[in-house]
């Protein structure tokens, strides 16, 4: 047996940590909800539920799976402007004569919500909203009372084979996807999970390219079926059993951790102030767009692997920062030692400069 290896990020490894016993997480809400594969397929079922298509206004700064299902459904693409200054701002303008509105709750903190005239405009022409609660599932209030459909995609916070969630504010959904995924699939899954495990715990003789390529497979296999499934009942049985409030408090403690310690680095201008955090699904910080690379280099380096929200999409909105936001991982597997860590090679880059 090897030593531990001190690695940060990527994909979840199996994990039983935050299980308990001691109830349902899925029992607080009284609302008609499906449980999906994806977050894709939560969009998907929004959708089909609304039942018509028509024009669709998406936020500026999001990635491409959140655009597909509704092209994939026929609804005309626009976009309103997310931007950083300073603070993250949205222009809401061009968005009232929409028949779907998409609107996110970004990384868990406080922001700008959407205007009460707005939702009304687009209720008066029988549209609906869509809210993306992906980023703020677990904050104190994770959604805007008028909104219409939430959405969330699950395997961003817990260690799920699949998962997504479409909840209906009012009344019940008319479809619910019932088909399970290929188990081959999930046992890939399941054998990648399990094997990073192991290779994180210090067991000799696990292959890490054998693991990364079978979460590459997945996730391609995932690109490519992203309609129709319901989540598998293994990731289903889990979730139930999941310690939410666990979960939140430990996020919450590395994502002040990171406060402290990259306080008063410039370089590294977190995007919400610390007072606006409810709970993080990561710690975003951005980074002057020349340097980006090099800061995220330096990082993985030293086996630290924190990912960029988003990719530019192909056909999608315009934002700076997709060019400038860097994600540092700031989840439930790691610990205020972890943190340190990673504000050590940060700091250590910023002497560099």
């Amino acid at each position: 047996m090897s030593s531990v290896r001190d690695e940060i990020g990527s994909e979840f490894e199996l994990d039983d940590t935050f299980v308990s016993d001691s109830g349902n997480a899925l029992s607080g809400t009284d609302r008609d909800y499906a449980l999906t594969f994806s977050g894709r397929i939560a969009i998907e079922t929004a959708l089909q539920d609304f039942g018509r298509s028509g024009k669709a206004m998406l936020p500026s700064y999001c990635c491409e799976s959140m655009i597909t299902p509704f092209r994939k459904a026929g609804f005309a693409v626009g976009f309103y402007t997310v931007s950083f200054d300073g603070s993250l701002t949205m222009d809401f303008e061009a968005a009232a004569d929409c028949d779907v509105f998409l609107y996110c709750n970004y990384f868990g903190f406080r922001h700008i919500r959407y205007p009460e005239a707005l939702a009304a405009a687009i209720h008066r022409r029988g549209g609906v909203i869509l809210e993306d609660m992906t980023h703020s599932l677990l904050s104190e209030n994770p959604v805007c009372a008028h909104s219409d459909y939430y959405i969330a995609s699950l395997r961003k916070w817990f260690p799920l084979y699949s998962g997504g969630i479409c909840v209906k504010k009012e009344g019940k959904l008319r479809q619910k996807p019932q088909q399970q995924p290929d188990g081959d699939v999930l046992l890939e899954k399941h054998s990648a999970m399990q094997q990073k495990k192991d290779y994180l715990a210090g067991t000799d003789g696990i292959d890490k390219q054998h693991f990364l390529k079978q979460f590459g497979s997945y996730n391609t296999w995932l690109a490519a079926h992203d309609s129709g499934f319901a989540m598998d009942t293994a990731s289903v049985r889990l979730l139930q059993r999941l310690d939410f409030d666990a979960i939140k408090q430990r996020r919450i403690e590395n994502a002040r951790v990171l406060y402290q310690g990259l306080r008063n680095q410039e370089r590294f201008q977190p995007l919400f102030a610390e007072e606006a955090m409810q709970c993080p699904l990561f710690f975003p910080i951005q980074i002057a767009a020349d340097q980006r690379a090099a800061v995220r280099k330096k990082l993985t380096d030293a086996m630290i692997y924190c990912p960029i929200h988003w990719p530019k999409p192909q056909m999608g909105g315009s934002s700076a920062l997709f060019d400038t936001e860097l994600s540092l991982v700031c989840d439930q597997r790691y610990t205020e030692k972890d943190m340190q860590r990673m504000i050590g090679i940060l700091s250590d880059i910023r002497t560099e400069a």
